[in-house]
């Protein structure tokens, strides 16, 4: 007559380590592939949200028209460019129910002791000159460690000229418009963005 041999108390304990071990194994594992998810996904929105910023600063400043607007310093002027500061018109309306010659202004500013933002506003070309005051309509891009504009024309040859900090011949429009974006420490870094404004052919200042 056969006796039927059961399992001991050693290899019970043994079989309920080994399960307990590829359970533990099995959820780090899904734990590490729902954190790479969430990583992929942060840096994917970034990127987009950054590509976006850029496409914003690109159709604006491309879209620089050579039409005069008041300038409370210089009177009448095409553009302005300082390093934290751009103003000139384009007929880009900011609402539909707006047409014709805009005045835009592309505006650094301190973000509250963390970094600069980029504030953007427009008005109409005569009007007193638009101050941007940065909020969720106007705020571009917040929490960047730097921001300098930079510009460029072309010499009396027709040769591109040194990229200026300053554009001071405000009658008439750079070619170029240099953005120059740095993330904080530890943050991917901007893509340079170089726009050239395809109607200003013009010597450099």
């Amino acid at each position: 007559m056969s006796r039927q041999r059961g399992f001991t108390l050693i290899e019970v304990l043994l079989a309920t380590l080994l399960l307990a071990s590829a359970i533990a194994v099995t959820a780090a594992s899904v734990q590490g592939i729902a954190r790479a998810r969430e990583r992929s996904e942060a840096a994917l929105a970034q990127s987009s949200a950054r590509n976006a910023v850029q496409a914003f600063l690109r159709a604006r400043i491309s879209a620089a028209l050579p039409v005069a607007f008041d300038d409370a310093a210089a009177g009448r002027v095409l553009f302005t460019g300082t390093p934290e500061r751009m103003e000139f018109v384009t007929e880009l309306p900011p609402y539909p129910t707006l047409t014709g010659p805009v005045r835009q202004v592309i505006d650094v500013q301190p973000a509250g002791g963390q970094g600069f933002l980029i504030c953007v506003s427009q008005g109409l070309p005569d009007a007193a000159v638009p101050m941007c005051v940065a909020n969720e309509q106007t705020t571009l891009a917040n929490g960047l460690s730097r921001v300098v504009f930079r510009y460029r024309g072309r010499d009396e040859a027709g040769r591109a000229g040194p990229w200026l900090p300053e554009w001071k011949r405000r009658d008439i429009l750079p070619e170029w418009v240099d953005v120059q974006m740095q993330a904080p420490v530890g943050e991917p870094t901007w893509p340079s963005l170089v726009v050239r404004i395809p109607v200003a052919i013009n010597p450099v200042p």
